[in-house]
């Protein structure tokens, strides 16, 4: 399996990325969510406005992975696994997006069970992101068969100590379809090297935030080295590195920026999507 871009500090604040965004092995299609201790202040922002305006830049004509062409798509934890106050966070996270796919779109893109995040009980088995296409379609015809996880991993993170979080789809060709169709889903989360007491603390929302992006479709906004149709970040227009899918979360110390509100870069990828 090949991972995805992992940004990380040296000395003196400069910045050297390893690895790729995109795997191309067993049509997965895997994103992850790297930590940059010495990202500028000037990349965060805010926009609670909503475009309803659909605009993928001819720079970022490879930053889309996929869609669902079923909706909505329910997300799901394992019972217990994440606190009371994390769940918060999460519900929060897809409450941003549903608000803007409510306001743009008119639908909930996330909604499991008439709500936003369902529970799975507790022993049900995780499936890794290398696993993505290894597994049966979540999607019939009809609609979704099982949730998509948000996974708590405490033990055994097996994508680098600078990767916050992960997100894995199964992208399939589909004639007629202007772009690939996603049939499985996981997000996992590092909680073995973030979030625990004594180890740095992202904000979780804004994590969450983005590798929902990941889930419905969306690649960063640039990578780490330029490729066609996909910008590298050096060169990257500030409005990108503001956007939520921009590839790192910047920390002060041990705690993590916060990026909680769509940019409208986000906004305009996601509405040509659905």
């Amino acid at each position: 399996m090949e991972g995805g871009p992992r940004l990380r500090s040296l000395p003196g604040g400069a910045v050297t990325v390893v690895g790729r965004f995109l795997s191309s092995k067993g049509g997965r299609y895997l994103a992850v969510l790297a930590a940059l201790t010495s990202l500028s202040s000037s990349c965060s922002g805010s926009r609670d406005d909503v475009t309803k305006e659909c605009l993928i830049p001819n720079d970022q004509k490879g930053t889309i992975g996929g869609r669902w062409t079923v909706k909505p798509v329910p997300l799901a934890v394992i019972v217990n696994d994440f606190s009371a106050v994390e769940m918060n966070e999460l519900r929060a996270a897809i409450g941003t997006w549903n608000s803007f796919f409510s306001a743009s779109k008119g639908f909930k893109l996330f909604v499991a069970s008439g709500a936003p995040l369902s529970s799975v009980p507790a022993g049900t088995p995780k499936i890794r992101t290398n696993e993505a296409c290894s597994v049966s379609s979540f999607v019939t015809a009809s609609g979704f068969v099982q949730p998509i996880l948000i996974e708590k991993i405490v033990s055994g993170w097996t994508h680098g100590g600078s990767v916050i979080a992960q997100t894995g789809t199964c992208p399939n060709t589909v004639q007629g379809q202007p772009y690939r169709v996603f049939s499985t889903g996981v997000i996992e989360m590092n909680f073995e090297n973030y979030f625990a007491p004594g180890l740095p603390r992202p904000d979780l929302q804004s994590v969450i935030l983005h590798e929902l992006g990941h889930l419905l479709g969306l690649g960063h906004t640039c990578e780490a080295q330029a490729q066609k149709n996909f910008l590298a970040c050096a060169e990257a227009p500030k409005e990108y590195l503001q956007a939520v899918m921009f590839p790192s979360l910047g920390f002060d110390g041990n705690t993590g920026r916060i990026k909680r509100s769509l940019q409208q870069n986000d906004q305009q990828r996601a509405n040509c999507l659905y």
